[in-house]
């Protein structure tokens, strides 16, 4: 029988939404000069993010909530959707 996985943890989370901080920034900053392969990669990062965020509580995250919204934030501010891509 397998052992159960180990308990998830905020210090990868953490790193993940630096990660992302720092693409959003850059983004901001229009010093993202990196090719489509990077930028899915960089995308990426936010999935698992966002697929991470149900193992934490508020008192995990702490100033990391802030953190991310304000990564998100900054990213919708740097990008805009492309038309190509709307479902609407």
């Amino acid at each position: 029988m397998k052992p159960p996985p180990p308990p998830p943890d905020v210090g990868e989370l953490r790193d993940l939404i630096e990660q992302w901080a720092s693409v959003a920034t850059d983004l901001a900053r229009k010093n993202y000069t990196f090719d489509l392969d990077n930028w899915l990669n960089d995308v990426d990062v936010r999935e698992l993010i966002l697929e991470a965020l149900p193992m934490f509580g508020p008192e995990d995250l702490g100033d990391l909530a802030q953190k991310l919204d304000n990564a998100d934030k900054t990213f919708m501010a740097a990008t805009k959707r492309s038309e190509e891509h709307t479902s609407e």
